[in-house]
Protein backbone atom coordinates (compact mmCIF):
# COMPACT_ATOMS: atom_id res chain seq x y z
CA UNK A 1 0.00 0.00 0.00
CA UNK A 2 1.32 3.43 -0.95
CA UNK A 3 0.61 6.70 1.73
CA UNK A 4 0.69 9.27 -0.92
CA UNK A 5 3.38 9.77 -3.13
CA UNK A 6 6.59 8.83 -0.75
CA UNK A 7 5.31 5.82 1.72
CA UNK A 8 4.69 2.15 1.28
CA UNK A 9 3.64 0.20 4.23
CA UNK A 10 3.81 -3.41 4.98
CA UNK A 11 1.58 -5.32 7.54
CA UNK A 12 2.96 -8.56 8.89
CA UNK A 13 1.60 -10.77 11.67
CA UNK A 14 3.92 -11.93 13.79
CA UNK A 15 2.53 -14.40 15.73
CA UNK A 16 -0.98 -15.24 16.33
CA UNK A 17 -3.04 -11.94 16.70
CA UNK A 18 0.48 -9.97 16.55
CA UNK A 19 0.99 -7.45 13.68
CA UNK A 20 4.04 -5.86 12.98
CA UNK A 21 3.51 -2.46 10.49
CA UNK A 22 6.49 -0.87 9.19
CA UNK A 23 6.35 1.88 6.68
CA UNK A 24 9.27 2.98 4.44
CA UNK A 25 9.80 6.70 2.41
CA UNK A 26 11.50 6.95 -0.66
CA UNK A 27 14.34 8.47 0.83
CA UNK A 28 14.71 5.13 3.33
CA UNK A 29 13.24 7.11 6.55
CA UNK A 30 11.29 4.00 8.62
CA UNK A 31 8.42 4.13 10.98
CA UNK A 32 7.46 0.89 13.01
CA UNK A 33 4.74 -0.46 15.14
CA UNK A 34 3.59 -3.56 16.51
CA UNK A 35 0.49 -4.08 18.19
CA UNK A 36 -2.80 -6.68 18.31
CA UNK A 37 -4.85 -4.76 16.04
CA UNK A 38 -4.08 -4.81 12.66
CA UNK A 39 -6.07 -1.84 11.80
CA UNK A 40 -5.54 0.17 14.02
CA UNK A 41 -1.84 -0.34 13.94
CA UNK A 42 -1.99 0.72 9.93
CA UNK A 43 -3.88 3.56 10.60
CA UNK A 44 -1.61 4.82 13.04
CA UNK A 45 1.33 4.77 10.82
CA UNK A 46 -0.07 6.28 8.13
CA UNK A 47 -1.21 8.97 10.56
CA UNK A 48 2.59 9.00 11.63
CA UNK A 49 4.04 8.97 8.19
CA UNK A 50 1.53 12.16 7.40
CA UNK A 51 2.69 14.16 10.65
CA UNK A 52 6.61 13.57 9.70
CA UNK A 53 6.00 14.24 5.93
CA UNK A 54 3.86 17.76 7.28
CA UNK A 55 6.38 18.17 9.76
CA UNK A 56 9.11 18.35 7.25
CA UNK A 57 7.09 20.06 4.42
CA UNK A 58 5.87 23.01 6.44
CA UNK A 59 9.10 23.71 7.56
CA UNK A 60 10.17 24.16 3.92
CA UNK A 61 7.35 26.04 2.57
CA UNK A 62 7.26 28.56 5.77
CA UNK A 63 10.76 29.50 5.22
CA UNK A 64 10.42 29.50 1.43
CA UNK A 65 7.31 31.95 1.66
CA UNK A 66 9.48 34.04 4.46
CA UNK A 67 12.85 34.29 2.28
CA UNK A 68 10.82 35.43 -0.83
CA UNK A 69 8.46 37.90 2.07
CA UNK A 70 5.01 36.45 0.18
CA UNK A 71 2.74 38.26 2.83
CA UNK A 72 -0.56 36.84 1.09
CA UNK A 73 -0.07 33.10 0.97
CA UNK A 74 1.44 33.26 4.44
CA UNK A 75 -0.79 35.02 6.05
CA UNK A 76 -3.28 32.32 4.92
CA UNK A 77 -0.78 29.28 5.75
CA UNK A 78 0.11 30.74 9.63
CA UNK A 79 -3.47 30.83 10.72
CA UNK A 80 -4.40 27.32 10.01
CA UNK A 81 -0.70 26.02 11.01
CA UNK A 82 -1.06 27.99 14.44
CA UNK A 83 -4.24 26.33 14.89
CA UNK A 84 -2.86 23.15 14.86
CA UNK A 85 -3.70 21.42 18.16
CA UNK A 86 -4.45 18.06 17.40
CA UNK A 87 -8.38 18.78 18.16
CA UNK A 88 -11.08 18.37 15.31
CA UNK A 89 -11.19 22.57 14.91
CA UNK A 90 -7.21 22.48 14.42
CA UNK A 91 -7.08 19.92 11.50
CA UNK A 92 -10.37 21.59 9.75
CA UNK A 93 -8.89 25.19 10.17
CA UNK A 94 -5.53 24.09 8.79
CA UNK A 95 -6.90 22.04 5.82
CA UNK A 96 -9.01 25.07 5.46
CA UNK A 97 -5.45 26.93 4.58
CA UNK A 98 -4.04 24.70 2.09
CA UNK A 99 -7.38 24.73 0.67
CA UNK A 100 -7.04 28.61 0.68
CA UNK A 101 -3.55 28.38 -0.73
CA UNK A 102 -4.24 25.85 -3.65
CA UNK A 103 -6.86 28.98 -4.60
CA UNK A 104 -3.50 31.20 -4.64
CA UNK A 105 -1.42 29.49 -7.40
CA UNK A 106 -0.51 32.78 -8.50
CA UNK A 107 1.56 33.71 -5.34
CA UNK A 108 3.70 30.33 -5.31
CA UNK A 109 6.32 29.35 -6.75
CA UNK A 110 6.21 25.77 -8.37
CA UNK A 111 7.59 24.39 -5.55
CA UNK A 112 6.08 26.05 -2.82
CA UNK A 113 2.45 25.01 -4.40
CA UNK A 114 3.85 21.31 -5.04
CA UNK A 115 4.43 21.49 -1.26
CA UNK A 116 1.10 22.82 -0.66
CA UNK A 117 -0.42 19.75 -3.26
CA UNK A 118 1.38 17.50 -1.28
CA UNK A 119 0.36 18.43 1.75
CA UNK A 120 -3.78 18.90 1.06
CA UNK A 121 -3.82 15.61 -0.88
CA UNK A 122 -2.38 13.67 1.95
CA UNK A 123 -3.98 15.36 4.97
CA UNK A 124 -7.16 14.50 2.88
CA UNK A 125 -6.32 10.98 2.74
CA UNK A 126 -5.83 10.69 6.74
CA UNK A 127 -8.04 13.45 7.63
CA UNK A 128 -11.10 10.87 8.85
CA UNK A 129 -8.23 9.26 11.32
CA UNK A 130 -7.44 12.37 12.79
CA UNK A 131 -10.62 13.24 13.36
CA UNK A 132 -12.27 9.90 14.24
CA UNK A 133 -12.58 9.72 18.38
CA UNK A 134 -13.93 13.23 17.78
CA UNK A 135 -16.37 12.47 15.21
CA UNK A 136 -17.05 9.07 17.66
CA UNK A 137 -17.41 11.40 20.67
CA UNK A 138 -19.67 13.35 18.43
CA UNK A 139 -22.23 10.55 17.57
CA UNK A 140 -22.44 9.30 20.99
CA UNK A 141 -23.40 12.12 23.24
CA UNK A 142 -25.61 14.09 19.92
CA UNK A 143 -23.84 17.70 20.84
CA UNK A 144 -21.94 18.13 17.95
CA UNK A 145 -19.24 19.45 19.98
CA UNK A 146 -16.94 16.74 19.56
CA UNK A 147 -14.71 16.13 22.77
Amino acid sequence: MKIGKRWSVKLDEVSAGHYRCRAVDCDGRILEGEGSDEVELEERIRVDAYLYDNMVINKLLINSLCGRKALRPLHAFLGGYIALDDTDAGWHSFLAALTALKGMRDDLTGEEYTAVDVLHESLSSVFPLLIRGETTQTEQDGSGNGR
